[in-house]
């Protein structure tokens, strides 16, 4: 009774919701979303936030406004929480790529061996591709992590890590289940390589 009530009390609130507010809820009720709400605040691993990250993080979190954000962008756009998590020149896209990376590669270094950070592909030796033009074929194509020991014994897994901000335009008549599915099939198109 009490889940039922719940239920009917959010389907209650979600009628009254704009449709920023009903993608940020669907963003929270994930499976995992507040999982960093729970992770015990280890200095050495870097799992703390200070007062004011903390709040951003619950405002970013919620769709709720950050003060003290600066008023222009780096590209000379004005600044706003979307145009930052969007704006490759003065957004945070590259750092929060870099940092996923990097705790990716440091968890995988304490139960795997041969672990790299950005490793090279194989050069293409005449290899033809059924996806065309995506597919990445540079000389200096790279994937974010990999390791060995992972899936099987010696056996070296890729990783590569995408950021994305679901409340950009691109997404907004997209179900968040959808849009994984889309970017998880760029990727694989994109590095379609010999590993």
């Amino acid at each position: 009774m009490r889940r039922e009530r719940q239920t009917e009390l959010l389907e209650n609130l979600k009628s009254k919701m704009t449709q920023q507010k009903k993608r940020g809820n669907q963003i929270c009720c994930e499976n995992g979303a507040s999982n960093w709400l729970t992770s015990l605040p280890i200095d050495e691993k870097g799992f703390h936030l200070i007062k004011r990250e903390f709040w951003d993080a619950v405002n970013l979190k919620y769709s709720w406004p950050i003060s003290r954000l600066p008023s222009k962008c780096a590209c000379g756009s004005v600044s706003n929480v979307d145009h930052a998590l969007n704006c490759k020149k003065g957004g945070f896209v590259t750092m929060r790529h870099n940092e996923l990376r990097d705790i990716t590669a440091d968890l995988l270094s304490e139960v795997c061996k041969d672990v790299c950070v950005e490793p090279l592909l194989q050069p293409l030796t005449g290899e033809t591709f059924t996806s065309g033009r995506s597919v990445n074929k540079s000389e200096e194509a790279r994937l974010d992590v990999s390791a060995r020991g992972v899936w099987g014994r010696n056996q070296r897994a890729f990783c590569d890590i995408r950021i994305f901000n679901p409340n950009a335009p691109r997404y907004s008549n997209q179900a968040l289940h959808k849009t994984y599915i889309t970017h998880e099939k760029e990727k694989k198109r994109n590095m379609q390589k010999e590993y």
